[in-house]
């Protein structure tokens, strides 16, 4: 298959079908059933019932994350063990989806430091300002999303868009996008970054709970932000606005995969972050959880190479929730300076280096 920018509707449309077929959610339920026993399965083995499955090993019980990466178009899926991951704007831990019955948890509040006063961090400008330290989302995450958007006309919904990481580089392979997100600052700063002014790419001041949500969309996508939304809410919107054949793609995490300071990086954040609530949490399993959100595919891109300056690096970490300048005071500058200190033996010429990923997950909405 040729380069997805290039390939036409029917091939893209057909590109996301088989990433469906590659990790299904009956697959999934596979692979969570033998990890509860503490095995890593690989897919299309025969299986017995109490007994571990051809082809599984055994695996220690411990809460680090474990992705299944679906690898279309030919090759089968794999499990990939991942260490030190650090994402933006939050570390996110990836764990097996707990098995609660929604009644229970529709009366559970959301974790603490998902608190809407810890969200309105992202309307400060000096967080505004950062976002382009950023590293941006790697290429295969585009052709998945570009692939999932199957009915005519192939509009999308960016929902918290920010400065539209995602909405910018996604228009051009699409119909529309609108671009909504209740920052100004957001919205300027993504108005004047490249494709920022795409004719395909509508820009929208509003929260996902004000938002009208006028149309059909093919697909509506939250890259790291719906877990600053009102679940309730949002989900039962998101699930009436799509059309027929319309997903939702939940983006869940960028980040840098063996990053070598990753053990004494947590430390730093502790001490500094001034979201003092914030704990690891699994946004899909609190969502399924809760009945809100269907999984139908889940898949982790191929780690690409990225390389940004020192200076760079630390200023983004000043875009992530709990490291708002105007909110640390003159704390960022300690932090700043601790930072330095602890990457720059990792530089090369004042440059870091990563491997970066990104997880997709997309599925069906609660259509209330």
């Amino acid at each position: 298959m040729g380069c997805m920018r290039c390939a036409p509707d029917a091939e893209v449309e057909a590109y996301g079908q088989r990433l469906g077929d590659a990790c299904s959610e009956a697959d999934m339920m596979v692979r969570q059933r033998c990890r509860r026993r503490g095995w890593a399965c690989t897919p299309g083995v025969r299986r017995r019932p109490g007994r571990r499955p051809a082809g599984c090993r055994a695996i220690p019980p411990t809460g680090a994350a474990r992705i299944v990466r679906a690898r279309a178009v030919t090759q089968e899926p794999k499990d990939y063990e991942r260490e030190a991951r650090i994402f933006y704007p939050v570390i996110i831990q990836v764990t097996h989806h707990q098995k609660i019955g929604s009644a229970g948890m529709d009366m559970a509040p959301k974790p603490k430091g998902l608190a809407p006063e810890y969200g309105a961090q992202f309307r400060d400008e000096s967080v505004a300002d950062a976002y382009p330290t950023r590293p941006p989302y790697p290429t295969e995450v585009f052709d998945v999303l570009a692939g999932l958007a199957r009915d005519e006309p192939r509009t999308v919904l960016d929902l918290g868009c920010g400065t539209g990481d995602i909405a910018r580089p996604l228009a051009p392979r699409v119909s529309r996008v609108d671009a909504v997100d209740p920052s100004p600052a957001m919205l300027a700063g993504g108005r004047a970054l490249p494709c920022g002014d795409h004719p395909h790419l509508h820009w929208i001041r509003a929260s996902a709970e004000e938002f009208d949500y006028p149309a059909p969309f093919a697909l509506v996508v939250a890259a790291e932000s719906l877990h600053w939304m009102d679940w309730g809410v949002v989900l039962p919107r998101i699930g009436r606005a799509l059309s027929p054949r319309g997903r939702l793609a939940l983006v869940v995490g960028r980040g840098f995969i063996d990053v070598p300071w990753a053990a004494n990086l947590r430390p730093l954040i502790d001490a500094y972050s001034t979201n003092r609530d914030f704990a690891p949490y699994d946004l899909v399993g609190e969502l399924t959880g809760r009945g809100l959100f269907a999984v139908e595919g889940h898949l982790q891109t191929a780690p690409v190479p990225f390389a940004q300056p020192v200076a760079a690096y630390v200023e983004s970490w000043h875009s992530r929730n709990g490291f708002s300048r105007e909110r640390m005071g003159a704390r960022a500058a300690e932090f700043d300076t601790q930072l330095t200190a602890l990457v720059r033996p990792f530089a090369v010429a004042d440059w870091l280096s990563f491997r970066l990923v990104a997880d997709i997950v997309w599925g069906h909405p609660q259509r209330g």
